[in-house]
């Protein structure tokens, strides 16, 4: 699994959705990491400063920032889907510092 990979998330019981992984490839990696943080692909512009979009199979999606955490069970990433370009990670990195408060 790659920092900014798109994945297929399947909870048991509900539709599944798309999540971006933004967590830091160090945990990622780390197979003791069993959650960690994502955010929510939609295909609805929040409207705000703080969200992203991003092409995906041609279609405009967007990742909120300052909405659309979650925390991702490892065991619950059904389906690798594609990956975010480094520009459209590098702005969401921006977008998350901003969120957090952290300058970036």
């Amino acid at each position: 699994m790659l920092r900014g990979e798109l994945w297929r998330y399947q909870v048991p019981g509900l539709a599944g959705r798309t999540v971006a992984l933004i967590a830091a490839q160090a945990v990622l990696d780390g197979s003791g990491y069993r959650m960690f943080p994502a955010l929510q692909v939609t295909d609805t512009d929040p409207g705000h400063l703080l969200s992203v979009s991003a092409e995906i199979d041609g279609q405009t999606v967007w990742l909120d920032a300052a909405g659309g955490w979650l925390v991702a069970r490892r065991s619950l990433l059904a389906e690798r889907i594609g990956q975010l370009s480094d520009e459209t990670l590098a702005t969401l990195d921006a977008r998350i510092a901003a969120t957090l408060g952290h300058p970036n």
